[in-house]
Protein backbone atom coordinates (compact mmCIF):
# COMPACT_ATOMS: atom_id res chain seq x y z
CA UNK A 1 0.00 0.00 0.00
CA UNK A 2 1.80 3.55 -0.87
CA UNK A 3 0.89 6.07 2.10
CA UNK A 4 0.45 9.68 0.85
CA UNK A 5 1.20 12.27 2.89
CA UNK A 6 0.21 16.43 2.62
CA UNK A 7 1.92 18.92 4.05
CA UNK A 8 2.57 22.80 4.02
CA UNK A 9 5.80 24.39 3.81
CA UNK A 10 6.75 27.62 4.56
CA UNK A 11 10.44 28.36 2.46
CA UNK A 12 12.70 30.80 3.51
CA UNK A 13 15.12 31.12 0.53
CA UNK A 14 18.78 32.35 0.68
CA UNK A 15 19.19 31.60 3.76
CA UNK A 16 22.41 31.02 5.32
CA UNK A 17 22.43 27.38 5.26
CA UNK A 18 19.56 24.62 4.39
CA UNK A 19 18.26 23.85 7.46
CA UNK A 20 14.33 22.01 8.55
CA UNK A 21 13.26 24.70 11.05
CA UNK A 22 10.33 22.32 12.37
CA UNK A 23 6.44 22.85 12.51
CA UNK A 24 4.53 25.42 13.79
CA UNK A 25 0.96 25.46 13.50
CA UNK A 26 0.54 22.53 11.53
CA UNK A 27 3.51 24.19 8.97
CA UNK A 28 6.76 23.42 8.43
CA UNK A 29 9.25 26.05 8.17
CA UNK A 30 12.13 24.98 6.04
CA UNK A 31 15.50 27.55 5.00
CA UNK A 32 17.87 26.85 1.85
CA UNK A 33 20.68 28.74 0.67
CA UNK A 34 19.16 28.84 -2.74
CA UNK A 35 18.04 31.92 -4.36
CA UNK A 36 14.29 32.22 -5.49
CA UNK A 37 15.34 32.04 -8.84
CA UNK A 38 14.47 29.71 -11.60
CA UNK A 39 12.88 27.23 -9.13
CA UNK A 40 16.36 26.96 -7.34
CA UNK A 41 14.36 27.37 -4.22
CA UNK A 42 12.09 24.40 -5.21
CA UNK A 43 14.23 21.87 -6.07
CA UNK A 44 16.70 22.53 -2.82
CA UNK A 45 13.30 21.83 -0.44
CA UNK A 46 12.62 18.47 -2.29
CA UNK A 47 16.38 17.60 -2.36
CA UNK A 48 16.47 18.45 1.67
CA UNK A 49 13.16 16.92 2.57
CA UNK A 50 13.83 13.67 0.34
CA UNK A 51 17.43 13.34 1.99
CA UNK A 52 15.85 14.29 5.40
CA UNK A 53 13.19 11.76 4.98
CA UNK A 54 15.26 9.29 3.55
CA UNK A 55 13.42 8.69 0.11
CA UNK A 56 13.80 9.47 -3.43
CA UNK A 57 13.76 13.22 -4.52
CA UNK A 58 10.88 11.40 -7.05
CA UNK A 59 8.72 10.99 -4.08
CA UNK A 60 8.61 14.60 -2.93
CA UNK A 61 6.53 17.03 -5.29
CA UNK A 62 5.62 20.55 -5.03
CA UNK A 63 1.77 20.56 -5.82
CA UNK A 64 1.20 23.98 -5.44
CA UNK A 65 3.03 27.54 -4.60
CA UNK A 66 5.83 27.07 -7.23
CA UNK A 67 6.04 30.83 -7.17
CA UNK A 68 5.07 31.54 -3.34
CA UNK A 69 7.07 30.86 -0.11
CA UNK A 70 4.17 28.79 0.87
CA UNK A 71 3.66 25.05 -0.45
CA UNK A 72 2.07 22.35 -0.47
CA UNK A 73 4.05 19.32 -0.67
CA UNK A 74 3.13 15.98 -1.22
CA UNK A 75 5.49 13.26 0.23
CA UNK A 76 5.08 9.22 -0.89
CA UNK A 77 6.16 6.26 0.60
CA UNK A 78 5.98 7.56 4.53
CA UNK A 79 3.96 7.36 6.93
CA UNK A 80 2.41 10.24 9.06
CA UNK A 81 4.37 10.05 12.11
CA UNK A 82 7.60 8.67 10.96
CA UNK A 83 7.64 12.00 8.80
CA UNK A 84 7.12 13.86 11.79
CA UNK A 85 10.16 11.84 13.98
CA UNK A 86 12.41 12.24 11.19
CA UNK A 87 11.47 16.13 10.70
CA UNK A 88 11.96 16.80 14.16
CA UNK A 89 15.33 14.88 14.97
Amino acid sequence: MKVRVLITVKLQPGASRDEIVGFNEGVLRVKVKAPPERGRANEALVALLASCLDLSPTQVKILRGHKQRRKLVEIWGIDPETLKLRLRG
